[in-house]
Order: C-alpha cells, then structure tokens, then sequence
C-alpha cells in the first residue's frame, strides 16, 4: 500500500527517504495515467483527452528519473486543475469525471512529491555544506 499518509513509517528523515517517496508518488501517477488510457480508449473511445494522460506520464517519468520542484509542482498544478474541473462535474456544471475523492487523493500524493522534492534539495546543500 502507499505509504502517503501521516503514519509514522512515512516520514521522510533522509535522503533516501525522499527518494522512495519520489518513486511512490510517480508510480501513483502513472498506476493513474494507464488506468485513465485504458478507460478512455477502451469504454469512452476518446482519443481527444489521451493528452491529458500523456501529460501525466510524461512529467511522472522525468519526475523519477529528475527529482526536481518544477515537475512536482506542474503535476500538483495538473491535479489542482483535475480536481476543479471534477468537482464543477460533480455538482453539473460540465460533463465528465465525478469522483472527487480520486480526484482530492491525487492532489495530496502530489503536495508529498513536493515536500520530497523540496526535501531533496536540502538534503543536496547540506551534503555539499559538509564538504
């Protein structure tokens, strides 16, 4: 299971720490991306907002392979965005996704990307202090 949430096994406290929290959070999103590609080729056959996914992807992989605050706060941004336009569905004004909690869950997986990237910069000063 996701170790996202406050437990204490989750804490991030090293470098290293950082670094599965990065890998947990762009397999979230990329678990979420292919889930999204299947379910709009293969029931909704909307090949328009395949974009969306590629996005999604795309920023999840240079997250991995980049830890780094640009791509983390463009994917917070991009599930900021998803849940604003989730929630003005779910309450009618548009067409599309209505499960908020989905929604509210990928922008808190993506506010801990943040807090790792930010973590992992710190912890790069103060190596580089150390020498």
């Amino acid at each position: 299971m996701f170790k996202i949430f406050g437990d204490k096994e989750s804490k991030m406290v090293t470098y290293e720490d950082a670094i599965k929290t990065i890998k947990t959070v762009t397999n979230a999103f990329i678990g979420l991306a292919m889930i999204q590609f299947l379910f709009l080729v293969v029931f909704l056959q909307n090949y328009g907002a395949i974009l969306d996914v590629l996005v999604l992807v795309i920023l999840s992989l240079i997250l991995k392979k980049f830890p780094n605050m640009l791509c983390a706060v463009l994917l917070f941004l991009l599930s900021l965005g998803g849940l604003i336009v989730t929630a003005m569905n779910k309450f009618g004004m548009g067409q599309g996704g209505k499960n908020i909690y989905l929604a509210l869950l990928l922008v808190v997986i993506s506010m801990k990307g943040i807090k790792a990237t930010w973590l992992i910069r710190k912890f790069k000063k103060e190596a580089k202090a150390e020498v």
